[in-house]
């Protein structure tokens, strides 16, 4: 009997469980690595970023009005060494007026040689009349005496009319108050012209006057000066101010008198003060330091050339006080309340930029992220640096 084959029923291929557990896996491994892989990528991004802020600070003016003592011994932190030194003069000057000038009759003048060929003495009162030959008339000014024989030279004379016809050449006088046989025994003559017939004269104004009396002033102090400078070198102080007290003043002119000169008079009593300049320095920086808000900090200052003035002192107990016009300008300070990181952190650039120029205190300001993806400022305050310009 044949055999008959037997056939099998086909049935379908089925995965094998080790190539479905494979598959498994891969789609568990895909679902978690996804989110560690965009954590990993967000912490990557936070470790490496960076953020640097540039802020140009506004100057802000600071002054003060520093009153600093001066004393022969060390008192206080803001007491500094020094010596008062003082004295008084006065002077008179001889000044002229500054305005356009106006020409003006005047007596002309001069000096004359008196000659006396008498034997015996020959005494002129003031106002003994000269004459020239041609007529013109002088006067002598003081009373003389001409000796026996001999002569007087340089004896002032003055026309007695005003105007250039005073204004003559070298001549010879005669004295008509003389008998007529004396005049030829006792005469006068001139060596040089007469001057001064005519000249300029100027309204007096008041800047003329106090123009004088200033230049006088500072003259007389300066004179003082000099008398102190071997008092100020012993001391060994560098540093020096004085002031000028006006004790009296006269002026020979008053405003609107037309005078072609006139002379002011002065008196004054010059205190100088000598001083330790280094320390004097000192104090006033820490002055101006203290008067600068405490989140803001000191720029510069003009402590190094600021010239003090005097306000009191005492020669006597070598006390004074010296006042100084501190002036500096201030900026930002590293501590300053805007610059706070944690106001910062996490702001987009252009956020941080206007939050900043919105203080009146930040005239400009700049962000620049790292990496070039880094779009806002890190949360991680030691990867923000804040410059301030």
């Amino acid at each position: 009997m044949p055999h008959d084959h037997l056939s099998h029923p086909s049935h379908p291929s089925h995965p094998s469980p080790h190539r479905l557990s494979v598959k498994i896996y891969k789609k568990i491994v895909i679902i978690f690595l996804g989110p560690v892989l965009i954590l990993a990528g967000v912490v990557l991004a936070a470790t490496f970023s960076r953020a640097t802020i540039t802020v140009t600070a506004s100057q802000v003016p600071v002054n003060v009005e520093a009153k600093i003592n001066i004393a022969q011994k060390t008192g206080t932190s803001d007491t500094v060494l020094g010596r008062v030194l003082t004295t008084t003069l006065e002077d008179t000057a001889t000044v002229s007026p500054k305005g356009e000038g106006v020409a003006k009759d005047a007596p002309a003048t001069g000096t004359v040689t008196l000659v006396n060929n008498r034997a015996a003495p020959q005494t002129l009162i003031p106002t003994t009349r000269l004459l020239t030959a041609s007529g013109v008339l002088f006067r002598i000014k003081a009373r003389v005496n001409i000796p026996a024989g001999g002569e007087l030279k340089n004896v002032a004379v003055y026309a007695d009319q005003p105007g250039v016809s005073g204004n003559i050449p070298a001549s010879t006088f005669t004295i008509p108050g003389l008998p007529a046989a004396l005049q030829k025994l006792v005469y006068a003559a001139s060596d040089a012209s007469m001057t001064g017939g005519v000249v300029t004269v100027v309204g007096v104004s008041a800047d003329d006057i106090n123009g004088a009396v200033s230049d006088l002033k500072a003259k007389l102090s300066a004179k003082a000066l000099d008398s102190f400078a071997e008092a100020i070198r012993q001391s060994g102080y560098d540093g020096i101010v004085s002031r000028v007290d006006e004790v009296s003043e006269q002026a020979s002119a008053k405003v609107g008198d037309a005078v072609g000169s006139f002379t002011v008079h002065c008196k004054v009593t010059v205190i100088a003060v000598a001083y330790d300049r280094a320390k004097f320095d000192a104090v006033a920086q820490r002055m101006i330091a203290e008067a600068v808000p405490a989140d803001m900090e000191l720029k510069s200052s003009n402590v190094a050339i600021v010239a003090p003035t005097v306000q009191n002192a005492d020669a006597t107990s070598g006390a004074a006080t010296l006042v100084a016009e501190l002036a500096g300008t201030a900026t930002l300070a590293a501590n300053n309340g805007i610059l706070s990181k944690d106001r910062l952190a996490g702001l987009d650039a252009s956020s941080a930029v206007g939050y900043l120029k919105s203080f009146g205190a930040v005239s400009d300001a700049k962000v620049t992220l790292w990496p070039f993806w880094v779009r806002k400022i890190p949360s991680l305050k030691s990867h923000i640096e804040i410059k301030v310009e």
